[in-house]
């Protein structure tokens, strides 16, 4: 299960600059609704794994969590096999799972 908080006002777009900043605050939501789709996520009943939760509004930045459909790539394996075997190089940190 995923989930994704919208454009949220934290410290992450604090050394983005002025404009980036005029901007992120004109669009961006509160932290307690960004993270209203974890816990979302981590609370819902009944989920079966791979659901997604993120906000519908205003281009799926900002509002309260919604199960949506993530992107194409998102689905896509080989992807998904690289994204993991850089993060374990990058991070040096290796699981090994048993099929």
């Amino acid at each position: 299960v995923a989930a994704h908080p919208g454009v949220t006002k934290t410290d992450l777009f604090r050394s983005s600059g002025k404009l980036i900043t005029f901007f992120t605050n004109l669009i961006a939501q509160d932290v307690t609704m960004g993270a209203l789709p974890m816990l979302r996520a981590a609370t819902e009943p009944g989920l079966k794994g791979g659901e997604y939760f993120g906000p519908l509004k205003f281009m799926g930045m900002r509002g309260y969590p919604r199960l949506i459909i993530s992107s194409k790539k998102s689905y896509n394996n080989k992807l998904a096999k690289e994204l993991w075997e850089v993060s374990e190089k990058l991070t040096g940190v290796s699981y090994h799972f048993n099929s």
